[in-house]
């Protein structure tokens, strides 16, 4: 609402030019944000005190039972706006709009509608590149500041909005919105967790270009922690998509592609997200007469080698064993062929430890294929927080269905609220 001058009305039904037109709106008017003591109503006057204050009218929505008995199960409320249904003065999860159905689990209890900006997301899963929408049109938050340029309805989530609290505050009616805050590992995870860890994602990479591709010179460390580079050309991995999103890709060359850490670290558990070429070869053997353990990890020793993916009839001295996808059980061979999926296994010893580098002298024993991203956490994570990782990972790139069916967020990404 504007402003008005002393002794002028504004009325509801300007009010709701910008709300719902069909409708004279009553409710409750504010002057900068603060109930005027006995303004409720269609219309209202403008006194010396509350000239140059920004006044809005926040409408009382009209609720009724249009389907079915008031009060029990399976009836059917209806709002004159759109909003958010509440129960005994608390939302409903999930109950957005102009109509919700009731279920038994809040039969006896006080229904009504918060009026207030609502919004959704309406594409992607919460992280970056996801379309958040409102019901109104006001300014959009960050973890309650004001994202500059950011009014209207929708907000795109860039990289750096992943994880912080989003909000909206109206543009009429100067009302806060629900939140919407995604879980993620940069800033829920700890000091300790992350120290000997880092996390490396897709995008989150520095290219050099050659004969007309892109390839990685430096993974940046979401954790802040340490960088993965690879200074020498012949050796480093190449930038590109996979299903549409940001990916480093180690091909089939004879050059040995890896990416690796300035020191020494010591982590004690990894995730990464992979597919082993195209996701359909099973691996033969070399030249040299051996099979070929491809290695996602290692330090050029052949000690040190982890994950050694193997054939299904071979196991080769090293090999960690793997929790595939979430997985309630880890695995130790016969894992191949593999579509993208997550892989997640512990580690105990130091070493510079390196992605997508084997140990075998003839470079026939490096990652092929490409990596979303990948984790790496300095102590083993309990059941909840591994639960939200793998959640995370999954979801983020759209590899939710890889999850299992008893997994806890099988269904919706982690929020934080």
């Amino acid at each position: 609402m504007g402003e008005g001058s002393h002794g002028s009305i504004l009325n509801g039904n300007y009010a709701t030019n910008r709300v719902n037109s069909r409708w004279k709106a009553t409710g409750q008017w504010y002057a900068d944000g603060i109930a005027i003591p006995g303004a409720w109503g269609g219309a209202l006057r403008i006194t010396p005190a509350l000239e140059g204050a920004a006044i809005f009218l926040r409408v009382d929505p009209h609720i009724w039972v249009s389907d079915g008995d008031p009060g029990y199960a399976g009836s059917s409320y209806q709002s004159s706006v759109f909003g958010q249904w509440q129960a005994d003065g608390v939302d409903i999860p999930g109950a957005v709009g102009l109509r919700w159905e009731m279920t038994p689990a809040y039969e006896g209890a006080a229904i009504s509608l918060d009026y207030r900006p609502i919004i959704r997301i309406v594409q992607g899963q919460g992280y970056a590149g996801s379309r958040l929408r409102s019901n109104l049109s006001g300014q959009w938050f960050a973890d309650g500041a004001a994202i500059p340029g950011a009014i209207g309805r929708e907000l795109i989530i860039s990289a750096a909005l992943e994880g912080a609290a989003i909000s909206q505050d109206a543009e009429v009616t100067i009302m806060q919105s629900n939140t919407i805050q995604m879980w993620v590992p940069e800033r829920a995870l700890t000091a300790p967790q992350k120290a000997n860890g880092g996390l490396w994602l897709g995008e989150d990479r520095t290219t050099v270009e050659r004969n007309g591709a892109d390839y990685i010179t430096a993974w940046r460390d979401k954790f802040g922690v340490r960088d993965m580079t690879q200074p020498t050309a012949a050796n480093q991995p190449r930038a590109g998509t996979f299903r549409g999103m940001p990916a480093v890709i180690w091909d089939k060359s004879p050059a040995y592609q890896y990416l690796q850490p300035s020191a020494s670290f010591a982590p004690m558990w990894w995730l990464v997200l992979a597919e082993f070429a195209t996701g359909v070869e099973i691996i033969s053997g070399t030249s040299t007469g051996s099979a070929i353990y491809t290695q996602i990890l290692g330090n050029g020793q052949a000690a040190l080698a982890r994950v050694s993916f193997q054939q299904p009839d071979a196991v080769q001295s090293g090999t960690s064993a793997i929790r595939m996808n979430a997985a309630d059980t880890e695995v130790s061979s016969g894992i191949f062929p593999m579509p993208m999926g997550s892989m997640s296994f512990g580690v105990s010893a130091s070493a510079s430890w390196c992605i997508g580098r084997g140990f075998d002298a003839n470079n026939n024993r490096q990652w092929v294929g490409p990596i979303l991203g990948a984790i790496a956490l300095g102590v083993v994570p309990d059941l909840a927080t591994r639960h939200l990782i793998e959640a995370y990972m999954h979801w983020r790139h759209g590899l939710e269905e890889r999850l299992p069916a008893n997994h806890p967020y099988r269904n919706a990404p982690p929020r934080v609220q």
